[in-house]
């Protein structure tokens, strides 16, 4: 009886050990989790700046690709809501005539998913843009709506990567219609 009563005392010693061995690892996983979700996300309070470069197509002016560059300030209201101030400017090819300058600023709102480093939103702005059509042109300021949806993607804390499609209603001078006008963009956020 006193092997047997032996065998069944360090048979349970062995299961205490082993299972505390696992209950400390495990406990220790769930107190690290929080450190490398937060290693992305501070929520409700960030402030990024965005430099955006990419194509701008203008109905109006050769509806074809030109370059573009945007400034985008976002500040966090709350973890699923994001304010944007931006600007931007662009060059178009008007044919037969002077090169168009457009440039113009918009604030607006985003709803983004809070996931940890992989971040997609959706937002819709309005704004004021500036069109210079040259010498034999029109200049003129003209409202804009715009809808976007994009996706950040978090390379460490401070910096990520940003991709945006914007769709845009430019009014125009010379005509009733507003212009349906797009961004595609790709840019480098910093957080501050």
């Amino acid at each position: 009886m006193t092997s047997f009563h032996n065998r069944v005392v360090y048979a349970f010693a062995a299961g205490a050990c082993v299972f505390a061995l696992f209950a400390s690892d495990a406990s220790a996983q769930r107190r690290h989790w929080p450190d490398r979700y937060d290693r992305f996300s501070r929520p409700g309070n960030e402030r990024t700046i965005t430099l955006q470069v990419g194509a701008f197509n203008h109905d109006f002016y050769g509806d074809e690709s030109r370059p573009m560059g945007a400034l985008r300030l976002n500040w966090g209201l709350r973890r699923w809501v994001l304010s944007e101030l931006g600007a931007f400017y662009t060059q178009l090819e008007n044919p037969g005539e002077d090169n168009v300058h457009m440039t113009g600023v918009d604030i607006g709102l985003q709803a983004q998913l809070p996931h940890s480093f992989f971040r997609p939103y959706v937002g819709l702005a309005t704004g004021i843009n500036y069109t210079d059509e040259g010498d034999g042109g029109d200049s003129f300021f003209a409202p804009s709506m715009q809808a976007m949806g994009g996706i950040r993607l978090w390379l460490s804390r401070n910096v990520a990567i940003r991709g945006e499609a914007r769709f845009r209603l430019d009014e125009q001078q010379s005509t009733p219609n507003a212009a349906d006008n797009s961004e595609l963009t790709g840019g480098l956020t910093i957080r501050w």
